[in-house]
């Protein structure tokens, strides 16, 4: 029983070895990546006409955060023609008072929508109501929205974030810009693993799926839609533009908009700082730091990209389409298989030490040639990681990267058990999976001062 759980074990970690290095491959051959906007198209930006821009944002008890996440931004974005929509609940006196407060300071910018249901409901209901209600105040504002961008209560736009949609979004009907986390001491080790995560995947993959021309996911924020777009979303569903029946209804806006035959982009750019450093045009923010928020915040993404998402998105579409929702779904076996691959490699490091010790499987020629695939396999996703955290963050965060590895494996193990258990407890109960909230934190000082703009760069990674 155990030798032919190791020996599928290893195929597996043989297979998913090669389909990672196929990407890996790719993104090399082609010369995928981040570019570079020079002095001169910066200013090419800046001469263009400004669309109008609708960025949506639901928030749910977020008193907190939500009027200096607005007033921050409001003092740093380098664009003119847009309005933040602010959606807050009924029952949630301290977030709408916050909210009333910031679109008291900015009234032409700021704007407050209140939902008709009491909270918390789902993210996807909350800004289904937003956008209706952004549609039904442009007579009044004598205006129509060219596009609608989804933002959260904790997000730090970067100033020419709305420079570069404004521009690749006329070649586009969905775009979605890259996301980071801020960087975080060294011994907060659970925040720090989205920065490999994300740095990996918005430097790397997104790149990759555009290029094989495959769907391009939203990430729920820095993700801009064109009114073309929005409207027929709505019109096929009943003025609602995202579903309200998955936890990830980002991720299904753009799978089922490129099932429509819409166009899904990713644009990933950067500009030369004053000390010549890296400073990319992304969404930054604070991801969790405690083991079990970060849990039950992959948990959601689990039930939502996985096992939602296998029930709400065919197996329809070219090889490319097909080949990424695999990618996706192959989430919890991956989470599985990279644990397995830790212990593998720690019995590869250890085996001429405590040979006695050991089941009599592990000497075979099988077990031998899996584990040292296993092992180069982990090392070369561990150097990939490394490298894509150096372009991002710098070589001060990109050294952990093999420290943080199994912090991160544990963290999506775990996430994966407990998604499949609250999934198939609800598929047996018949109870909709209830979402659960990320608690949110902003930089210190962020949005609280009239010198917030004089302090942008303070916010830039090294």
């Amino acid at each position: 029983m155990l030798t032919s759980f190791a020996f599928f074990t290893l195929l597996l970690v043989c297979f998913f070895s090669i389909d990672d290095l196929f990407v890996d491959l790719w993104a090399f051959v082609k010369r995928l990546g981040p570019k570079e906007i020079s002095n001169d198209e910066l200013q090419a930006l800046r001469a263009l006409p400004e669309k109008n821009i609708a960025i949506i944002v639901a928030n749910w008890q977020e008193a907190d955060v939500i009027a200096r996440m607005v007033a921050g931004n409001l003092k740093r974005i380098d664009y003119t023609n847009y309005h933040f929509f602010l959606g807050v609940y009924p029952n949630d006196i301290a977030t709408a008072l916050a909210v009333q407060s910031v679109a008291a300071a900015f009234p032409k910018q700021v704007h407050v929508v209140e939902n008709s249901r009491p909270g918390p409901t789902v993210k996807g209901q909350m800004l289904n109501q937003i956008v209706q209600q952004v549609l039904r105040e442009e007579d009044r504002m004598g205006l129509k929205f060219d596009v609608f961008l989804m933002h959260d209560s904790e997000d730090i736009l970067h100033p020419l974030s709305l420079r570069v949609i404004n521009a690749e979004i006329a070649k586009t009907d969905f775009l979605q810009i890259p996301v980071f986390s801020f960087d975080r001491p060294i011994k907060q080790w659970v925040g720090s693993t989205y920065i490999d995560e994300f740095a990996e995947i918005h430097t790397k993959e997104l790149f990759v799926r555009q290029s094989m021309g495959a769907a391009v996911p939203s990430a729920g924020v820095g993700t801009a839609i064109q009114r073309r777009l929005m409207l027929t979303l709505m019109k096929d569903n009943n003025l609602n533009f995202l579903r309200e029946d998955s936890l990830t209804e980002d991720y299904i806006l753009g799978m089922s908009s490129a099932s429509k035959g819409f166009q899904t982009s990713f644009c990933c750019y950067y500009v030369r700082n004053q000390d010549g450093k890296k400073d990319f045009i992304a969404t930054r923010e604070f991801f969790p730091n405690r083991f079990s928020a970060a849990v039950r915040q992959k948990t959601r993404w689990i039930v939502g990209i996985v096992l939602q998402g296998t029930q709400l998105i065919p197996w329809t579409g070219n090889f490319a389409h097909k080949y990424f929702l695999y990618r996706d779904r192959r989430g919890p076996i991956n989470n599985f298989v990279a644990m397995c691959t830790t212990l593998l490699t720690t019995y590869v490091l250890s085996y001429y030490f405590w040979r006695h010790l050991l089941p009599e499987f592990m000497f075979t020629w099988w077990f031998h040639v899996g584990s040292v695939i296993a092992t180069t396999g982990m090392i070369s996703r561990i150097y990939h990681r490394l490298k894509a955290v150096i372009v991002v963050n710098g070589w001060k965060k990109a050294w952990a990267v093999l420290l943080r590895w199994p912090v991160g494996n544990l963290i999506n193990f775990v996430a994966s058990v407990r998604a499949l258990r609250q999934f198939l407890t609800s598929t047996v109960l018949k109870r909709q999976i209830q979402w659960v909230k990320t608690t949110h934190e902003l930089p210190e000082g962020f949005g609280q001062s009239d010198d917030a703009q004089a302090r942008k760069d303070d916010l830039h990674v090294d």
